[in-house]
């Protein structure tokens, strides 16, 4: 049998996981909603209108997976965004 300590913790580390994807989820749509609504904009732009505060280099690394995903169309993507010359 499975120790009850070594179940717990598994369904600690599945609620962690679960709440991570929860919240890159959110990132995501809150990120769209950004886009839609800009002509163009920079990385710092989008971070300032978010509903929640993170940081520049989450939201670039995020805007890159969501290009990479499909999330976001590359050649629309690229209209909108100005990424810093230092690479956001």
């Amino acid at each position: 049998p499975i120790a009850d300590h070594v179940v717990a913790e598994f369904v600690d580390l599945e609620i962690k996981a679960i709440k991570r994807h929860d919240e890159m989820s959110a990132l995501k749509a809150d990120i769209l909603r950004v886009l839609r609504k800009t002509e163009s904009c920079t990385v710092s732009e989008i971070t300032n209108q978010l509903r929640e505060p993170v940081t520049n280099q989450k939201v670039a690394a995020v805007l890159r997976t969501m290009v990479n995903e499909g999330t976001v169309d590359r050649t629309e993507f690229r209209k909108k965004i100005i990424f810093y010359a230092t690479g956001a």
